[in-house]
C-alpha cells in the first residue's frame, strides 16, 4: 500500500511538472508571436520607405544631377524596380 501512495505521489508530481512545462511553452510561443508581429510591422515600414525612396526621392535627386538620355534611362530603371518583400526569419514555433 505504501508504495502505491508513493507511486501516485510521483505520478502527480510528474503531471504537475508537465503542466508547468506546457504553460511555459505557451507563454514563450505567445512572446515569439508578438515579437514576430512587431518585427513584421517594422519590416513593412522599411519596405514602404525603401520603395518610396526608389520611386520618388531618388529620381528627383538624380534629375538635377543627370541630363539627357542618362537621366531618362535612370528614371526608367528606377520606375521598373518592384516593391521588395522581405521575409521575416522568425517562424513562431
Amino acid at each position: 500500500m505504501y508504495s502505491n501512495v508513493e507511486e501516485a505521489y510521483e505520478e502527480l508530481q510528474k503531471e504537475i511538472e508537465r503542466q508547468a512545462i506546457k504553460m511555459l511553452l505557451q507563454v514563450k510561443i505567445q512572446q515569439v508571436d508578438e515579437m514576430k508581429q512587431t518585427l513584421q510591422k517594422k519590416l513593412d515600414a522599411l519596405e514602404e520607405s525603401m520603395y518610396h525612396t526608389t520611386q520618388n526621392d531618388l529620381p528627383a535627386d538624380l534629375k538635377e544631377a543627370l541630363t539627357g538620355k542618362t537621366s531618362e534611362a535612370v528614371k526608367e530603371f528606377l520606375k521598373n524596380i518592384k516593391k521588395l518583400k522581405p521575409i521575416l526569419p522568425v517562424k513562431g514555433y
